[in-house]
């Protein structure tokens, strides 16, 4: 089989982490809203608290199921003036997006 000119076939999965990964606990573990809210509060969650929660799957290069943003914004709503969201994972891994693309409907 042939790809296109320059192109190469890819050996091994694609890497999906930065690091060593982790070793999950879920009783240390928790999710955090901080910074800005709209009641000016800090939220935290342990592990079963946020699988008792709606969850959804969306298919895109991989399979992820997870807690819609927006529940999680009805439960921890962002301050009016707040424009973006970050957010850390492991290790301090950042990212950092506008709050509507945060907001928008999973589905696209």
């Amino acid at each position: 089989m042939r790809g296109p000119p320059r192109a190469r076939w890819a050996r091994h999965w694609p890497v999906s982490h930065y690091g060593p990964v982790p070793r999950f606990r879920a009783d240390g573990w928790n999710l955090q809203v901080f910074g800005p809210t709209a009641t000016g509060g800090t939220y935290s969650w342990t592990f079963d608290e946020v699988m008792a929660l709606p969850a959804t799957t969306i298919t895109a290069d991989h399979e992820f199921d997870g807690v819609p943003a927006a529940v999680l914004l009805g439960l921890a709503p962002p301050a009016p003036d707040v424009t973006h969201v970050m957010a850390w994972a492991e290790y301090g891994y950042p990212w950092t997006g506008r709050r509507h693309s945060y907001q928008e409907d999973d589905d696209g």
